[in-house]
């Protein structure tokens, strides 16, 4: 309700700069949301059944986490932007 009472309506989401950068963040949290929980499911599943594969594990593990922490890095600066940004 904030977002339609900010933007008068749907349609300005995709045709203000300001509504565009709110659909970029909220793909943006979708997707990180989605990266957890994918490593959710890596540490509850394989590697707590078979111990020998955890190094190769781990490091999947990484390269994930590394992935939600750019993309959290880029929520706040899409954030930012849209602090930035008015909605004339």
């Amino acid at each position: 309700t904030q977002t339609l009472r900010l933007h008068g309506g749907i349609g300005s989401l995709f045709t203000e700069s300001h509504g565009r950068l709110l659909l970029l963040k909220i793909a943006l949290v979708a997707f990180t949301v989605r990266l957890g929980n994918l490593n959710r499911k890596r540490v509850s599943s394989k590697m707590m059944e078979n111990p020998h594969i955890f190094d190769t594990r781990m490091a999947v593990l990484l390269r994930m986490g590394t992935m939600e922490i750019v993309s959290g890095a880029a929520i706040l600066a899409v954030a930012a932007a849209l602090v930035g940004s008015s909605l004339d």
